[in-house]
C-alpha cells in the first residue's frame, strides 16, 4: 500500500513540477479511504471539514456539535441584551453557517441524528 502511495506522490509532484507549481510536502496529507473500520489512521481537515478513512463523518459532526452548542449559548445571551433583528443576524452569521457548510458531504451520516436529536432542546426559546 505504501509504495503504490509512493508512486502517486511521484506522479503528482512531477505534474506539479510540469504546470510550474509548487507541492509543500510539509503540508501534504494522505488519507487512504476504506470500508474496513478496523484500519486505524489519521482523519484530515481539509478547508474547515474533517475526513475520515470510513467516512462516517462522526468526528466533524463531533466537531460542529460542539460548535453549536456553543453558538446557542452565544444565541441565548444575546437574546437578553439584543433586539430580535440583531439576534437573528447572528443566528445566520453563526449557528446556520456552521451547519451548512459542507451539508451535502455529512448531512446524510448516521452520526448526524445522534448528536443533533441530544441537543434539540438546545433551540428552544
Amino acid at each position: 500500500m505504501d509504495q503504490t502511495s509512493d508512486i502517486i506522490m511521484l506522479r503528482c509532484k512531477k505534474w506539479f513540477l510540469t504546470n510550474g507549481l509548487l507541492l509543500n510536502e510539509m503540508k501534504t496529507e494522505s488519507l487512504t479511504f476504506t470500508l474496513n473500520s478496523e484500519i486505524q489512521t489519521n482523519s484530515v481537515k481539509v478547508l474547515g471539514i474533517t475526513f475520515d478513512p470510513t467516512l462516517t463523518w462522526e468526528k466533524h459532526i463531533n466537531i460542529i456539535s460542539c460548535k453549536l452548542s456553543k453558538t446557542v449559548f452565544l444565541l441565548k445571551s444575546l437574546k437578553q441584551a439584543l433586539s430580535y433583528k440583531h439576534v437573528k443576524t447572528a443566528y445566520f452569521s453563526y449557528f446556520q453557517s456552521a451547519v451548512m457548510y459542507g451539508l451535502i458531504l455529512w448531512g446524510n451520516s448516521s452520526h448526524v441524528k445522534k448528536n443533533f436529536a441530544s441537543k434539540r432542546w438546545l433551540l428552544e426559546p
